[in-house]
């Protein structure tokens, strides 16, 4: 990937303006900022440019070059240049009054405003976003993610396998016939809606206000190695961006089928009376894709969940299918029952799923499906499976806060084991009893 390239404009320098005038009043960018942020905030950012800042022999005026910038910013690298291009529009030069319009844009304008600055960003100093460009960005921000030093070559595959997938979803055409074509806004607004990491990722340079949550989640698997594990920190980043806030700072592996085995009884002991989980599936075709379980995972000769559910694809495409509205066919998971069908599954239509996993946990398919609008997410729509994870996404407070404790009857405690009682058909007599 080549660097972006920032030109020296001597005229441009005459744009940099810092929150008071040489008369000492505020500008009326500041003053617009001043209702958006607290005292503290804007003191703080006021002092922290100023640090960084150097005067503009032409001006008199503090501003930031690209190295100032990346040390307000608090990271560098080629990330930081194209936003740093994006802010400035192409001025080699940022005023405090840029950096405070591009942050009321990323924070406290409608979604729109933000998408538009991260289309300046990701087009850097190119006149035209194109496929190729943006497969380019999408690269250099899993790299950021992932950690470019700790990469192996397979891994390096992967992660461009990721950033090729992920600029593949922004349009339905076959991108080795429209490499070289540009994106139109609209197009770009269009794929960051449904997946906004690279956005995410575009704005954290501006040193986003107040409590914010983490751009990847942090991934407890308690495995000695993460050479069997499907989702890395680059698909966490990507699958994190279509979540919730909340549900984006830890999550922990339930079950993986290459370390606990292939089995159903396993996965529902695993994942039961657990929180929201991202459902991650692997085709025998390198095709990946899942979905997110809303709902915890539990035994039900119905379907239930809700419609936080949905249905994605992250390889060879990314994509995310949420809920049309036409159905509340949400979550399935069966067991051990004769008189329906024995599995998981997400969405159906005319006696077909959206994502089935079959009771074997070896096979599966994936049918058009009007619940998520979902096209088929794997090669085929009957599949063989390579690899299935499950992974619970942040408990919520209440949760977090008992989790330390072991205080409780043992009703509430060995669920896996309860489960798998369940599923042989022994009834839990004691439940209700305290």
């Amino acid at each position: 990937a080549s660097p972006v390239s920032v030109e020296r404009v001597t005229e441009q320098e005459e744009s940099c303006q810092m929150g008071s005038n040489q008369s000492g009043s505020r500008s009326h960018v500041y003053e617009e900022a001043a209702r958006c942020y607290t005292t503290e905030e804007l003191g703080n950012w006021e002092a922290d440019f100023h640090h960084n800042a150097h005067s503009s022999p032409d001006t008199g005026m503090p501003c930031l070059d690209l190295r100032q910038f990346e040390g307000w910013a608090g990271k560098g690298g080629l990330l930081a240049a194209r936003v740093f291009v994006g802010v400035g529009e192409g001025s080699s030069f940022l005023s405090l009054d840029q950096i405070l319009q591009a942050k009321m844009a990323a924070e406290r304008s409608p979604k729109a405003s933000a998408i538009n600055l991260a289309f300046r960003c990701a087009r850097g100093s190119s006149r035209a976003l194109t496929w190729e460009e943006l497969k380019e960005v999408m690269l250099e921000g899993i790299l950021e993610i992932h950690g470019a030093a700790s990469s192996t070559s397979a891994q390096e595959v992967a992660l461009a396998e990721a950033a090729s997938s992920a600029a593949a979803s922004i349009t339905g055409e076959r991108p080795d016939l429209i490499r070289n074509s540009d994106i139109t806004q609209d197009a770009f607004h269009n794929w960051a809606a449904q997946v906004p990491a690279l956005v995410n990722l575009l704005l954290s340079y501006l040193r986003p206000s107040g409590r914010t949550a983490p751009l990847v989640p942090t991934l407890h698997s308690n495995c000695d190695s993460s050479t069997n594990l499907l989702v890395h920190a680059a698909h966490a980043w990507i699958i994190g961006s279509m979540l919730q806030d909340h549900q984006r700072a830890q999550w922990s592996l339930l079950y993986n089928s290459k370390l606990h085995g292939t089995s159903l009884s396993t996965f529902v002991g695993k994942c039961t009376g657990r929180g929201a989980a991202i459902l991650v599936v692997k085709d025998t075709k390198g095709h990946i894709f899942g979905a997110f379980a809303a709902e915890p995972w539990r035994i039900h000769a119905d379907f239930f969940g809700n419609f936080h559910t949905f249905l994605y694809q992250l390889i060879p495409t990314t994509r995310v299918h949420r809920p049309s509205g036409k159905n509340d066919k949400f979550q399935w998971c069966a067991a051990n029952f004769q008189s329906v069908r024995n599995g998981i599954g997400f969405g159906h239509q005319e006696n077909r799923y959206g994502l089935w996993i079959d009771k074997d946990m070896t096979s599966g398919s994936s049918y058009q499906c009007s619940t998520f609008d979902s096209p088929c997410l794997a090669h085929t729509t009957e599949f063989e499976i390579d690899t299935i994870e499950c992974w619970e996404v942040s408990p919520s407070v209440k949760e977090s806060n008992n989790s330390s404790s072991v205080t409780g009857s043992v009703l509430d405690r060995f669920k896996e084991d309860r489960a798998v009682l369940q599923m042989a058909g022994h009834a839990g007599h004691s439940e209700g009893v305290r």
